[in-house]
């Protein structure tokens, strides 16, 4: 088994179009993505992926918070 830990910024920059209701607006955001995660090998060529992710910050109010698991099987070819 490989443990692994992983930490990424994922820039957001949002602009949207003037409406009837209001102006048009830009924002800019530097939100965070921290994950940890094991990959396990089954089979010769077959390894199982389990990794839970964790989602923090906002653009301009809009909260991106979040936490997320994935589940994968990767086979060689």
């Amino acid at each position: 088994a490989q443990i692994y830990l992983s930490g990424s910024v994922l820039p957001s920059f949002v602009v949207t179009n003037r409406s009837a209701f209001e102006d048009g607006q830009t924002a800019f955001g530097l939100p965070m993505e921290l994950s940890a995660g094991v990959l396990v090998h089954l089979f010769k060529s077959i390894d199982l992926n389990l990794s839970a992710a964790e989602e923090i910050g906002k653009v301009q109010g809009s909260d991106l918070s979040g936490f997320s698991g994935t589940t994968g099987i990767r086979a060689a070819l």
